[in-house]
């Protein structure tokens, strides 16, 4: 079935698309806040969690990726490992334990 211009097919499309590119972005950006401004041992869970979910998800869909995306799809795994590797260094553990950081 082929869909006219004036079908409002193409709206309803992108703004799918808009909404599963925008709202893990947003939790994501909000449980950082939550884990750096409030020290919470919750949003550093589900961070990780979400995390491994996006591994598991990016591995399962490799085969769809040309070489530039699986170029940064890879750099990208490889910053978000590094950042939940620093969540769990002593100075990570401090501040979740709610203990002064001493520098």
């Amino acid at each position: 079935m082929v869909m006219s211009r004036g079908s409002g097919g193409d709206g309803v499309n992108a703004f799918a698309t808009y909404t599963i590119i925008l709202f893990p972005f947003l939790i994501n950006l909000w449980l950082w806040q939550k884990i750096a401004r409030k020290a919470s041992n919750i949003g550093k869970w589900l961070l990780i969690i979400m995390y491994v979910i996006g591994v598991i998800w990016s591995l399962a869909t490799v085969d769809n990726y040309r070489t530039l995306g699986l170029t940064i799809l890879f750099a990208v795994l490889a910053l978000k490992t590094g950042a939940i590797y620093m969540l769990f260094r002593p100075d990570a553990k401090q501040w979740f334990g709610g203990n002064t950081v001493v520098t």
